[in-house]
């Protein structure tokens, strides 16, 4: 998770990601391919995390895939629910939404 080439091939991929979910064919969060490539991205960054701290990996690899798939869940029923209450369209709640969580994620990483 240290080298450059890791950390550059995370980052394109983060990126990607971003990219493809703004796309119309790409389906929702909570559908089962969504959820695992979540679930193992948040096994692989709580993992990543905790043997930073000097932790259980494993430990973490499972708060993160928790904390991946419990997001999912809440976030597309949180979007849903702001777009019906709101009447705004869908793609202004997610430009919202990805704003905060790149903003979250840059706070973050600034704390480190």
């Amino acid at each position: 998770m240290q080298s450059d080439i890791t950390a550059n091939a995370l980052k394109l991929m983060a990126v990607g990601e971003l990219i493809v979910d703004k796309l119309p064919s790409t389906p929702n969060r909570i559908e089962p391919v969504g959820i695992a490539f979540r679930c193992i991205a948040g096994a692989l960054a709580g993992a990543s995390i905790n043997k930073a701290a000097n932790g259980n990996g494993v430990a973490g690899a499972l708060l993160g895939a928790s904390a991946a798939l419990a997001s999912s869940y809440l976030f597309y029923f949180l979007r849903k629910s702001t777009v019906k209450t709101t009447k705004l369209i869908d793609p202004l709640i997610g430009a919202i939404e990805d704003a905060l969580v790149v903003g979250a994620g840059v706070s973050l990483v600034q704390l480190t």
